[in-house]
């Protein structure tokens, strides 16, 4: 099929930039997910949907000894088929788990437009304490902590520089990625970087392993 030979192409164009971004900052470099890596991330809520052939390529990974303490930052394809219709999406993910990260779950996703048009009807706002926070995006949780933790300026720099980020955590695991965006080829080391960041802030908070717990009772 024609979005087959497309997406191969784009993917090895892709190559080299993901293969650079590996050697520059000291990490491991797959071209293909040769070790079934995507039947590893199948009871993860966002790599449930579509068609079970998914496909991970241009895999910059961590090298740590310990397989629970490493990152994964790669190219994400899937297809949704909804009656006529299919959707082929493509997008960049981070992806890190750490035992550190001990998180309750939470999602953080930017509001889409039916959500604006909702609040213009008067829909009540949810106050995430920040107001460009409040404005831009939706938090699901039942933790407070989580709250707390996304109005650190650190944090708040890196999402005011990334307003279409989306955020997925829970206990040992850290999801982010723009939906349906493949980081841009000239731009992928300043957006690994702050994918990375944004996983180092979660993984030093030292509230991390009381929120956790206070979730898990």
């Amino acid at each position: 099929m024609a979005f087959v030979w497309s997406y191969k192409g784009k993917i090895k164009q892709r190559q080299p930039y993901f293969q650079e971004l590996a050697r520059n900052f000291g990490l491991g470099y797959q071209e293909k997910d040769e070790e079934g890596f995507v039947t590893f991330l199948k009871d993860i809520k966002i790599f449930k949907i579509g068609r079970p052939q998914k496909q991970i390529n241009n895999i910059v990974f961590s090298e740590e000894d310990d397989p629970m303490e490493n990152f994964y930052f790669f190219d994400y394809h899937y297809v949704i088929s909804t009656g006529n219709s299919t959707q082929i999406i493509d997008q960049t993910v981070f992806f890190g788990q750490s035992k550190k990260l001990l998180l309750p779950e939470f999602e953080l996703v930017p509001k889409s437009f039916f959500h604006r048009v909702g609040e213009f009807f008067g829909r009540k706002k949810p106050d995430l304490g920040d107001p460009w926070l409040t404005e831009k995006f939706l938090l699901k949780t039942e933790s407070p902590k989580v709250l707390e933790w996304i109005n650190e300026k650190e944090f708040l720099d890196i999402l005011e520089r990334n307003p279409k980020l989306r955020i997925y955590g829970y206990n040992f695991q850290l999801v982010l990625f723009k939906h349906r965006k493949l980081a841009k080829r000239q731009t992928l080391q300043t957006v690994f970087h702050s994918y990375r960041t944004l996983y180092e802030f979660f993984k030093s908070r030292k509230d991390f392993l009381k929120g956790g717990l206070d979730q898990a009772k």
